[in-house]
């Protein structure tokens, strides 16, 4: 998303090279890109491990373009994993937008802002070996974790001499996760939620 424009190129392995701003585009650019695998139902063996088929998609789309002195970068991308145990998954997707305003060939206005959502859900199980007819297993729990953020910036920069920038920049950045965790039956441990 637009993070790295906000933060630097540090966050997530993302590098954001910007070869020059979106200016006197004919018309917009639109990418989609999309990519779905599916898997069979994984073979634990003698674990206490439930394995279930599933699938795996991608999807992202982007539009760029301008409009005389003002540029714009808007996306959507989703991720799916159904998770090859029972009870797992994952789903997250984001929203994003880049608009710019160019006031002078050397002065011009930013503002980006992102969404994020999360949603996974996992379960973790550990057989145990002691005997305990009850307890069939030591951990045996699953947890669900859901969260959003929300990253903006403002940014005003002016090149005042060929040798030097000013720049301004208001950032913001929001967070919020909810993360519970529910033991199952047999279990022997209960980890705390």
């Amino acid at each position: 998303g637009g993070t790295s424009s906000v933060w630097g190129a540090n966050m997530g392995g993302i590098i954001n090279v910007i070869t020059r701003r979106p200016q006197d585009l004919e018309r917009p650019i639109f990418s989609i890109k999309g990519n779905f695998s599916s898997f069979g139902e994984m073979d634990f063996g003698e674990a206490s491990g439930v394995g279930q088929s599933g699938e795996i998609y991608n999807i992202a789309a982007t539009a760029i373009g301008s409009l005389d002195r003002f540029g714009y970068m808007v996306g959507y991308k989703n991720a799916n994993n159904d998770g090859f145990t029972e009870r797992g998954k994952e789903e997250n997707y984001n929203i994003f937008g880049k608009f710019g305003y160019d006031i002078s060939d050397s002065t011009y206005v930013d503002l980006l802002y992102s969404y994020n959502k999360l949603d996974s859900t996992t379960r973790f199980f550990l057989e145990t070996d002691w005997f305990l007819p009850d307890y069939q297993y030591y951990w045996n729990y699953i947890s669900q974790g859901q969260g959003n953020s929300q990253v903006a910036s403002l940014k005003l920069s002016s090149l005042v001499a060929p040798a030097l920038n000013l720049e301004g920049q208001f950032k913001f950045t929001r967070t919020k996760l909810d993360f519970r965790q529910e033991e199952l039956e047999g279990s022997f441990y209960a980890p705390s939620g």
